[in-house]
């Protein structure tokens, strides 16, 4: 999980409720305070536990369509994912890395966003 601008702002706006209700001895400030601190650990673990069960739920898979690849000769590559849950699951993507002597002769990116299953692309070395 990265830090964004939503989770600094909930970090000072429990800061203030905090400081508040110790300053103007107001237990509701503090209360407010502890929910909003509550909510902040109940998203995070929330995530910790959507990326467990995805790491479990997950598969990926790629191929060549021959086992020895020569200088100057087009290969079809496949890059498979798919996502064992019919649940919802978080926003992924699946990046292939490729060789640097790689020219990806089609245009596309060798990036899959899950909800569609497969994606290919021809590779020239």
């Amino acid at each position: 999980m990265r830090v964004t601008r939503r989770f600094w702002l909930a970090l000072a706006a429990i800061g203030c409720l905090l400081r508040g209700g110790g300053v103007l001895g107001a237990p509701l400030l503090v209360a407010g305070a502890v929910g909003l601190a509550g909510w902040l650990l109940t998203m995070q673990v929330a995530f910790v536990r959507a990326v467990s069960r995805l790491s479990d739920e997950l598969t990926v898979s790629q191929s060549l369509d021959r086992s020895r690849i020569r200088t100057g000769v087009e290969t079809t590559y496949t890059l498979e994912a798919a996502v064992d849950s019919p649940n919802g699951h978080l926003p992924l993507s699946v990046e292939a890395t490729l060789p640097l002597a790689t020219r990806i002769e089609t245009g596309r990116t060798p990036v899959i966003t899950l909800g569609g299953s497969m994606q290919s692309f021809l590779a020239g070395g």
